[in-house]
């Protein structure tokens, strides 16, 4: 929150628990399915190291 202003409001909430599971599960599925491309050899490494399929 910016600093000197005070919500009057609770927070939207525009989706819901399962929803939110939903879609962070579909995700890994896609990184799963298709990977992901990193350029940086320092992040290979840590990756690797830390289990990563690289």
């Amino acid at each position: 929150m910016l600093k000197g202003f005070t919500r009057k409001f609770k927070p939207l909430e525009l989706l819901t628990e399962e929803q939110v599971r939903a879609i962070h599960k579909a995700v890994l599925d896609v990184l799963r399915e298709t990977g992901a491309t990193f350029h940086s050899e320092r992040a290979l490494k840590d990756l690797d190291k830390n289990g990563c399929q690289v």
